[in-house]
């Protein structure tokens, strides 16, 4: 990095030393966010000078606007909340784009569309969203925003001693960052924490399933209730039938209802993602002990997302 100091000096930065003065960011994107504010600053002469230019015209040339990590997080939460979480190694397998990808077409849209320079830290997300245009392209619920902030908020916090990898020091690191660029690098990494989160609140949720959790209903009752879908698992088993052996997909559902565990065995594949709000309803086969822990095993149950 070249700068030019008080005295008039020219000076060369190495680039650790870049990195040192910016708290662990990258020398370069700092770079790119110069550029970025030269090009607002050209902006607000053409609007002076140009008065009849369209500014929508004029923010939609602009390539590489940073947002804030709040607003890059809400997105990915809304899609891997509706899509799953793909990681580059698994589209690569799949032949289909990762959730990383999927987000940057998904900022392109939602930025076209909102045209705004004002996406900052500590937005009023909910009416931010509340938008009717970009409710066609992106209907973001509650859930999503309180996802992603807690996620935020859970990684930034990590003590060093929690951090027991290398992956969860950069990931710390990286949710610690006000603004990064939509095509940022790093945004493969960020789509991660989501999940990462996710499966964190999982454990958590199991622990106190552990100590509190209780048994529903009576053998043979029929229940109905508002309950999360904890998350599910797959397992392969042989069916016998007169007409020969084959093996079968079973899926086992775990829900969390009031940190009491409900468990459904089925061969349905259900079309939601794990972390969803659901209704359920079904009747009550047995009440079992796994792993230290109560559960309610369900049969004939119907679940349909809030």
């Amino acid at each position: 990095m070249i700068l030019e100091n008080a005295r008039g000096e020219i000076k060369k930065v190495g680039s650790s030393c870049c990195q040192a003065y910016t708290q662990g960011i990258d020398g370069a994107l700092c770079s790119e966010w110069c550029a970025v504010y030269n090009d607002v600053v050209s902006m607000s002469v053409d609007v002076n000078e140009h008065y009849d230019e369209d500014i929508e015209v004029y923010w939609r040339k602009i390539k590489d606007r940073p947002v804030t990590l709040e607003f890059m997080m809400i997105l990915l939460a809304y899609l891997i909340e509706n899509k799953g979480y793909i990681s580059r190694s698994k589209a690569q397998i799949i032949s289909g784009p990762s959730t990383a990808d999927m987000a940057y077409t998904l900022i392109d849209d939602v930025l076209t569309t909102i045209c705004d320079t004002s996406l900052r830290e500590n937005e009023e997300w909910e009416s931010f969203f509340d938008n009717e245009k970009l409710k066609k392209i992106i209907p973001i619920t509650q859930e999503n925003i309180a996802t992603a902030l807690n996620a935020i908020k859970w990684c930034s916090e990590l003590t060093d001693q929690q951090c027991t990898s290398s992956y969860l020091y950069n990931l710390r690191e990286l949710s610690r960052v006000k603004l990064l660029l939509k095509y940022s690098e790093n945004l493969g990494m960020l789509a991660s924490l989501i999940p990462t989160y996710l499966k964190y609140k999982n454990e958590e949720t199991k622990e106190e399933q552990k100590e509190k959790g209780e048994y529903l209903n009576e053998v043979g009752d029929r229940i109905e209730c508002e309950a999360i879908l904890q998350e599910h698992k797959t397992y392969q088993a042989m069916n016998y039938s007169y007409y020969g052996n084959d093996d079968i997909t079973k899926y086992i559902y775990l829900f969390n209802y009031q940190n009491n565990l409900l468990i459904w065995f089925t061969t349905k594949r259900l079309n939601i993602t794990d972390g969803t709000k659901i209704k359920l309803r079904g009747t009550v086969k047995e009440h079992s002990m796994f792993n230290g822990t109560k559960q309610t095993v369900l049969t004939r149950c119907k679940v349909t997302s809030i």
